[in-house]
């Protein structure tokens, strides 16, 4: 029992992670609205995310006499590089929905759910589980669902839209897998800290920030970068890097679905965007997905108790 519940702590860890992912595209489309460009809120995420956990470090070791700095060179450079999917990601993924849909850059992201149990059988050697392929496919017929691409949606694609996308979500397959894998005895506030500036310094380098010896522009992005630094490169890096090791890459690629149905749900009440039932028919669809293997996974542990 003792076992599950700590399994459970985690798994709500990975949640919490994805439900951050979830509510992110609604700031940066608020961020667009207002005329802000593709660099600006990417370097403002980074660039907060980073000094904020970098702080969280200083004053926890300021607070905590026993808190020790835990990383040596060799797992910093390596903690540093794993940061770059982050950055990736962001970027890909925000030019993705500029190029189509809200909805169909997310639906193309979520690709990650498949491609996630696909790099954990190969590089592990191990096939998925048949309650996983379930969810799996589950996942794939709610997210059709709840992205309209049964309701015209596919005529508004464009290549590009469709490249962003995938790689958006190659990106964050990346990023989950390495952030389960590597330097994992750091502390995980540090770990993140470390990543972060890796995806800083490779934002910096494609998207020199020129803006910020103008006020009249960091001021109103400010408010902007707090909240997509919040959801987008503190709360899940650093959740990730605590709950992904325990949970596994596999079910993390299902848990983190349940980014989608945040994502619709702050478009709707946030952005006052139009829904359909059919959205919300997948909308069900995924969090049954969510919840079965974990379902099954627990009968399956309950009857070899009873045994």
């Amino acid at each position: 029992m003792e076992k599950n519940e700590s399994t459970t702590k985690y798994i709500i860890f990975v949640l919490l992670g994805a439900v951050s992912y979830g509510v992110l595209s609604t700031f940066v489309k608020l961020a667009y609205g207002e005329g802000f460009t593709l660099g600006q809120i990417v370097f403002s995420q980074a660039g907060i995310g980073c000094l904020v956990l970098w702080l969280m470090v200083f004053f926890k070791k300021l607070i905590n006499k026993e808190y020790r700095i835990n990383f040596n060179r060799s797992e910093a450079i390596k903690l540093i590089f794993t940061g770059i999917p982050i950055g990736l990601t962001s970027i890909i993924y925000y030019k993705s929905v500029q190029e189509i849909p809200a909805s169909m850059a997310i639906l193309l992201l979520f690709q990650f759910t498949w491609m996630g149990n696909l790099v954990e059988c190969v590089l592990e050697k191990k096939l998925p589980s048949k309650t996983q392929v379930i969810s799996i496919i589950l996942l794939l017929i709610g997210t059709a669902f709840s992205s309209n691409v049964f309701d015209g949606g596919l005529s508004s694609l464009t290549f590009l839209g469709i490249v962003y996308g995938l790689l958006a979500a190659c990106s964050y397959t990346a990023f989950t897998f390495v952030s389960g894998k590597v330097a994992l005895n750091v502390d995980p506030i540090q770990r993140s800290a470390l990543m972060l500036t890796g995806a800083l310094t490779f934002i910096v380098v494609l998207f020199p920030p020129t803006f910020l010896g103008d006020i009249k522009i960091v001021l109103p992005l400010l408010k902007y970068g707090v909240a997509v630094a919040l959801f987008g490169t503190i709360i899940p890096p650093l959740f990730f890097s605590i709950g992904v090791p325990v949970v596994g890459v596999g079910l993390t690629s299902i848990l983190a679905s349940i980014e989608l149905p945040v994502a619709t749900l702050a478009s709707v009440t946030i952005l006052h965007e139009r829904s359909s039932m059919i959205q919300w028919v997948g909308i069900l669809i995924i969090l049954f997905g969510i919840v079965f293997p974990r379902y099954i996974q627990k009968k399956f542990e309950l009857k070899h108790k009873i045994a």
